[in-house]
């Protein structure tokens, strides 16, 4: 008697188990195919109708990457193991993105050193007309990674500073084939960076003085939409940090940047009279 009840246990957990498993698909019919059985079968276990074969169990335990004996398991025991799994494969490939990606910036370092030093970074904002925002950016190396760090000034240029007008960001570089990508890390003042991905296109001159290329962001404020445009740095002949450089920065008319035409050239290409830029409602 107690071994029928037995089974009839496991029948049952069996059921709840593989409803479960299913309910973390997007629908029947792709758990299903993924399982390998037909949508009617699939039906017929998930209603404890019917229980699948040894075969078939084997089959669920492969398309959930599931252990086969843990099927029978109490459903409150398989579902916290279960979340416990995905936890840890979460984490698992989390981790596996980040050694990638410094994999990447370490094996860059040697290529990129020549860039280290402080630039003018140029781009338009959809929100500002026809204005041009100077941040103020400054490349260097630690522990084997380049970084980037930039500050923006959210007021015109000249104008006094204010905390509430000024953004900080860092980045990390690495080459990706021929082409520098620069992505925004969090930060100990700001945890959760907003996405933020430059690529730039190499100079393979003596002396890094422009760099060109194109960003993809997100505004930190309203509605948050996503705009690209493109974007220019300026090599400053300095080895240090002058507080005239930074009072420089903030938004300029763009009237006034076309005095500086190597610039302009960069923001605007040979046929435009504007910079490149695009917002994406």
């Amino acid at each position: 008697m107690e071994e029928k009840q037995k089974v009839q246990d496991q029948n049952a957990h069996l059921t709840e188990n593989i409803r479960y498993l299913v309910s973390l698909m997007p629908s029947i019919a792709t758990a299903s195919r993924d399982i390998g059985i037909n949508r009617q079968q699939l039906n017929k276990y998930l209603n404890g109708s019917s229980q699948p074969s040894l075969r078939t169990m084997r089959r669920v335990a492969e398309a959930f990457d599931v252990a086969i004996e843990d099927l029978t398991l109490p459903p409150p025991d398989f579902a916290r193991k279960m979340h416990k799994f995905r936890e840890l494969e979460q984490v698992s490939i989390q981790q596996s993105l980040t050694s990638e990606l410094t994999d990447q910036a370490i094996s860059s370092s040697q290529a990129l050193r020549p860039y280290c030093g402080l630039y003018f970074r140029y781009y338009a904002l959809p929100s500002t007309g026809n204005q041009v925002l100077r941040s103020y950016a400054m490349i260097y190396q630690k522990d084997g990674l380049t970084f980037a760090r930039f500050i923006e000034r959210f007021s015109n240029a000249g104008e006094p500073w204010k905390i509430a007008h000024i953004r900080r960001s860092q980045h990390l570089l690495s080459f990706n084939g021929d082409r520098i990508q620069c992505i925004e890390l969090p930060t100990v003042r700001n945890q959760k960076a907003s996405p933020n991905f430059t690529i730039f296109y190499p100079t393979y001159m003596k002396g890094v003085q422009y760099l060109s290329g194109f960003l993809l962001g997100s505004f930190a404020f309203g509605r948050r939409p996503i705009f690209s445009a493109s974007v220019a740095l300026e090599r400053l002949p300095v080895d240090r940090i002058r507080r005239s450089d930074l009072l420089n920065c903030g938004l300029l008319s763009f009237d006034a940047l076309l005095r500086h035409s190597e610039i302009a050239h960069r923001l605007c290409g040979n046929d435009r009279a504007s910079p490149v830029v695009h917002i994406m409602e």
